[in-house]
């Protein structure tokens, strides 16, 4: 159990913010509770991301948007 702790623990702390910017396909719709901070211009979404890596930062917002798309 300490372990686990430990491994949550040095996530939360090695976490940093990045700025991911995507195009977005036309039939991308925002609904409900928006989990990042984003700004929104014609077709282009920057998004404020909390993650370990900008790898990581980018495939969460490539899996955030394929799931908005209508």
């Amino acid at each position: 159990m300490a372990e686990v702790i430990e491994t949550i623990l040095n996530r939360i702390k090695n976490l940093r913010q990045f700025e991911v910017e995507v195009d977005l396909p036309d039939n991308f719709e925002l609904n409900g509770v928006i989990p990042y901070d984003v700004s929104i211009k014609q077709n282009k979404g920057i998004f404020k991301v909390y993650a370990s890596t900008l790898a990581e930062a980018r495939t969460q917002i490539n899996n955030y948007v394929s799931k908005n798309i209508m």
